[in-house]
Order: structure tokens, then sequence, then C-alpha cells
């Protein structure tokens, strides 16, 4: 592999239709066989309409899901027995909560441990709140780039990933630094970019929501959570692996698996998805292709 770009074009290489600049406004059923969807589309040429769609494949945040899933609930007829198992799926993804969290690349190592026996690939470090230490005001009175930075409350552990060199980077060249969650921020002219996330926050409620989507048995007692066999929950396909006809409604994203809601989590969702959902319902046998 040669980084993200060229894991893209391997993904959609058999891919025949792909929409950029499409933001998706809602979900119906589509008019001519309610069994299939339409999905409506905001473009910079007005709103498109594709349809006869089989599946459709939520692959991002819960609370980005809702208002097109709610969409769809509310274009069916009040018997019509899809509408009970979309409604489920709105509950259960309701009970995901997000947090946002901000994310500077920078080549600033002061925010690193002084020792450099003390640093790891990944450095946690938070303040002492006792100490009434805040870093960050002086900053912003002193600077109005710190004051547009977005810092996040003292009450946060700032995590610190060094990145690994790209191969061929000249020796002079500072290495890469990935801040999450900034408590002290890196000088400005150490500054790369800033970018704000949203990511799923586990609770008592979501853990409990989870098994409506995925759930995993098999484990030993000295594995950890996610060391199971994986299997899809009642609520994925809103009623297609029970025998409901019309579309498929599968939801993966890094929430929709066990364990910390991070990049594993949405791999193995969407090969949930995928493998034990899609596949099944249409009758499919596994062809998985070797890179």
């Amino acid at each position: 592999m040669h980084g993200v770009q060229d894991v893209v074009a391997r993904l959609t290489s058999t891919i025949r239709h792909i929409h950029l600049s499409s933001t998706i406004s809602a979900i119906t059923p589509d008019p001519l066989n309610p069994r299939l969807a339409s999905i409506h589309c905001n473009t910079p040429r007005g709103v498109k309409t594709d349809a006869g769609f089989h599946h459709i494949i939520f692959a991002t945040q819960a609370t980005r899901a809702i208002p097109l899933l709610s969409s769809y609930g509310s274009s069916l007829q009040p018997e019509d027995p899809k509408l009970p198992a979309i409604e489920k799926q709105i509950d259960c993804l309701q009970a995901f909560k997000y947090c946002a969290s901000v994310v500077i690349n920078h080549t600033d190592s002061t925010l690193l441990p002084d020792n450099t026996r003390d640093r790891r690939d990944l450095n946690l470090i938070c303040l002492d709140l006792s100490s009434g230490l805040d870093p960050i005001t002086q900053l912003k009175q002193e600077d109005k780039f710190y004051e547009e930075l977005e810092i996040v409350p003292a009450s946060y552990t700032m995590a610190t990933h060094i990145l690994t060199r790209p191969t061929g980077l000249p020796a002079h060249l500072p290495a890469i630094y990935q801040t999450t969650n900034p408590i002290i921020p890196p000088r400005k002219e150490c500054v790369l970019s800033v970018a704000t996330l949203e990511r799923a926050v586990v609770t008592t409620k979501s853990k409990e929501a989870l098994k409506g989507l995925y759930w995993e048995d098999g484990r030993k007692w000295w594995q950890c959570v996610g060391q199971g066999i994986p299997h899809l929950g009642e609520l994925q396909g809103a009623g297609r692996l029970s025998g409901i006809q019309g579309p498929g409604i599968w939801i993966c994203g890094s929430f929709a698996a066990a364990g910390i809601p991070l990049l594993e989590g949405c791999v193995v969702s969407a090969r949930n998805v995928v493998e034990q959902g899609i596949w099944k319902v249409e009758g499919i046998q596994p062809k998985i292709p070797s890179w």
C-alpha cells in the first residue's frame, strides 16, 4: 500500500457510479418498486434523485444517519411492516453520543516528555487541576492566533502521537506530530493543520444499544472485548435478515463494533455488514479479493 489514495483507488476500482459533491437530503421508497429505495441529493445543479437501490449502508456518524432514517420512515405508510424496524434503528442510534475533538498536526517537540527516554509513539499528558495552571489564557491575551485556535478545557487528557517518518524524507526536516485535544498549544510557527472532529463516547446506554448492531461470542476468559467472533445485531438490515421485504438498511462505523470507537471498528462493522448481511440476503458466495 502507498497511502490513503492507493487504498481508495483499490476499493473503488470496480465501482461504476461515484457521486461527488452530492449531499444526501432524503431517502424514500422507489415510486416504481416499493421494495427498493430512492436517494435524493443536493447538487450544485439542484436536487437529483437516483432510484433502484436494493441496499443502503450508512457509513457515517449515528447523529448523521438519524435524520435520513427519519425521512425514510416518514415516507412509509403506517401499516408498512418495515416502519417499526426503521423506528427501532433510530431509537438505537439515538443512544450514541458524541463530543468534539481537536486534532493538530505540527512539528513542536515541546509537547512531548522532556526526556527522550520517556517518549512513546503515543504520549498522554494531563494537568494537575489543583495547581490552578491555565497555560492558554496568557497566550490568548498576547497573540490572536491562540485566541482563534480551538483548545479544549484543561480537564481533558492531551495525546501526542509521533508519526512515522515517510520513506525518503530528508533528514534535516523535523519530525511530525499529531496532538489530539491539546490543553497546551504547539507554537504557532510549528502548526501544519487544525481539524475539529466528532468522536463517539462510550456510555452504559450506548453499550446496551450496541447489541442491536453488533454482538460477539466465542471469547476466551482471558480475551478482551473485540477478540470474539463478531455477529450482526438484530436491527441490522431493518428487517431484511428476518424476511421483511424492502431495501436493506445497514449501519457501520467506529461506534458499531466492540471496543473504543476507532478505525478498527469501522473496518470490522463494514465487513460484517457485507459478509453477514448483504451477501447473506442476496445469496452471494463469499469472494474476497487478495491484493
